[in-house]
């Protein structure tokens, strides 16, 4: 008996009929007798939402400037807060949606808010990278680019976390 590395990039795993074809030619070599070590990475391709592409280009788009940085001062307590509503929100607290009303407090500049969704995409990269809560943390990501789009288009901080956390009980 052999043991077979398959490994399935995004390509292989971005629609229903490309993962049933994996899931085909893994099952072929198990019929063969061999045993088959299946080695997975992210859904689909940059701009897919689950894409490695995506998930790592999300995390730069909120990198801090020089002047935003000399802006900021003492983050720690942001970084606290920061990592609580993470942890709220992988387990569905309800306790979020107050912790975004500290965080809205705290984060008057706009610098401290780049800074709070910058620490808020770091934390499910992280987790990602661990192989901790996938799914949660993916769909986190998912809606911290959707999150993008609403600071671009000038809807508040606040509104814009309110949206995170009461979309993501769902």
């Amino acid at each position: 008996m052999n043991i077979i590395v398959q490994k399935f990039g995004g390509t292989s795993t971005r629609s229903e009929q490309t993962r049933e074809h994996m899931y085909k030619n893994i099952i072929r070599e198990l019929e063969k007798g061999n045993k088959v070590v299946a080695v997975v990475s992210a859904m689909g391709r940059y701009d897919d939402p689950y894409a490695t592409d995506t998930l790592l280009s999300i995390v730069d788009t909120d990198m801090l400037t020089d002047e935003e940085i000399d802006d900021l001062g003492d983050t720690s307590k942001l970084e606290e807060e920061s990592k609580y509503l993470f942890q709220e929100l992988l387990e569905r607290n309800d306790l979020a949606l107050v912790r975004v009303n500290q965080i809205s407090g705290l984060a008057t500049k706009p610098a401290s808010q780049k800074f709070v969704f910058y620490q808020l995409k770091t934390l499910a990269m992280k987790s990602l990278e661990a192989g901790q809560k996938l799914r949660e943390s993916a769909s986190l990501l998912e809606l911290l680019m959707t999150c993008d789009k609403m600071r671009v288009s000038n809807v508040s901080f606040h509104n814009t976390l309110d949206y995170l956390v009461l979309s993501f009980e769902r």
